[in-house]
C-alpha cells in the first residue's frame, strides 16, 4: 500500500473525517504522490470507535491472523501515524484552534444554541476518538 494512503486514513481518523471518497482523493503521477481533499464532514461522528470496532471484529473472527503481512504492516503504521497525531496535538489544543474558528462562522453569538452544541460536539469526538486510537490495533 502506498504510505501516503496510511496517512491519509490516520488523518481522517484522527479528525474524524467520515467523507473519504475516490472523488477527494487525488493522485499525482509525476510525484507518486497521493493527496485527500475535502474535510468538510470532520468531527462530526466518533469515527475511532467505529474503527475500533471493525478491527476487533476482524480479530475476533480470525482475520488477522490470516491476512496477509502486508496488511498488518499497514495496520500498524496506521496507529503509529494516529499516535503521533495524538502525542502532538493534546485535548487542550484541538479545543483552542475550533475556539479559534468560531469567529469564522457566521451566527457566531453566544445565543445561537445549535452553534454551541455544534461546538461542544466536535469537542466531544475529538476526545471520545482519542479514547479509542489506543485499542485500534
Amino acid at each position: 500500500m502506498h504510505e501516503d494512503l496510511t496517512s491519509i486514513v490516520a488523518l481522517d481518523t484522527f479528525i474524524a473525517n467520515i467523507d473519504r471518497s475516490n472523488e477527494n482523493l487525488l493522485y499525482l503521477k509525476e510525484q507518486d504522490r497521493f493527496y485527500g481533499i475535502d474535510q468538510t464532514r470532520s468531527l462530526h461522528y466518533p469515527i475511532a470507535h467505529h474503527c475500533y470496532e471493525r478491527i476487533k471484529q476482524a480479530k475476533n473472527n480470525g482475520y488477522l491472523t490470516k491476512c496477509p503481512q502486508n496488511i498488518l504492516e499497514c495496520l500498524t503504521e496506521y496507529k503509529k501515524k494516529l499516535q503521533t497525531l495524538y502525542d502532538t496535538f493534546s485535548n487542550e489544543t484541538m479545543h483552542q484552534m475550533i475556539d479559534h474558528l468560531i469567529p469564522y462562522v457566521a451566527d457566531n453569538t453566544l445565543e445561537n444554541v445549535g452553534l454551541q452544541e455544534a461546538i461542544q460536539c466536535l469537542k466531544n469526538n475529538f476526545e471520545d476518538n482519542r479514547k479509542y486510537v489506543l485499542n485500534i490495533i
